[in-house]
């Protein structure tokens, strides 16, 4: 996902229109995705727009798709740390040393602020664009990397993109062009400013909704972003 949300969203559109979406399926430990995270999350308001969006989105693609940019799921990923396992314990010793990192790399980093801007296009759903209105995400990520040392899992992959997933597709898309349409048309839409004042800890778990199935964040430890943003230490 390092490539360019344009590049990115080439790809998606020619996906959807091919009828060879990719379709996501629960998280399972044969699996490499949806393991423990660290995020940050948007405020009440922010939250409310973009799970307005999801909810519009997810109705033009149809039932079964995961509405992952709902009330208490939207989020935007810092880095995945780890393959999908479960259980997860909160004291467990892997656990134990994430959230070490996760202390250490949130006292090294101010707060985020990301504008939320435009929708894009995946083989796989629809994203909401992050724009960084300063250096701080990637001081942040930079710090979680270092604190990392060598851990090389997903190491590269996110570079220095930033999103968040409004609707993964878990199902065919029921109206192809309505939907592309309306990605099109929300390509420089002003969703507001992320502000992130802490960094989250988090698992996934399944659940069912509603609307259908979606994966959602658990929450299992969270930390200030206290530290100076210059780039200095604590």
């Amino acid at each position: 996902m390092s490539e360019s949300p344009e590049t990115l969203h080439a790809r998606g559109r020619a996906a959807l229109l091919a009828g060879e979406e990719r379709l996501d399926v629960p998280p399972s430990s044969s699996g490499t995705r949806w393991g423990l995270s660290i995020v940050l999350s948007p405020d009440e308001a922010l939250a409310r727009r973009l799970a307005a969006e999801t909810d519009a989105l997810a109705d033009l693609a149809g039932p079964g798709q995961w509405r992952t940019g709902g009330a208490g799921s939207c989020h935007v990923t810092v880095r995945t740390l780890e393959a999908y396992r479960a259980p997860v314990a909160a004291d467990d010793e892997r656990t134990a040393g994430y959230v070490a990192v996760l202390r250490r790399a949130a006292a090294r980093s101010g707060p985020v602020h990301l504008q939320m801007r435009g929708l894009i296009l995946t083989p796989g759903g629809v994203l909401a664009g992050a724009v960084p209105l300063d250096g701080a995400a990637d001081r942040l990520r930079q710090a979680v990397l270092h604190e990392l040392a060598e851990d090389d899992f997903e190491r590269g992959y996110r570079g220095r993109v930033w999103w968040a997933s409004l609707v993964h597709f878990a199902a065919p898309v029921a109206r192809r062009r309505e939907l592309l349409d309306r990605v099109e048309a929300c390509r420089q839409t002003d969703f507001g400013v992320l502000v992130a004042s802490r960094i989250d800890l988090v698992r996934y778990q399944y659940e069912c909704t509603a609307h259908g199935g979606r994966t959602a964040p658990v929450t299992l430890m969270s930390a200030a972003l206290l530290g100076r943003e210059d780039g200095g230490g604590p």
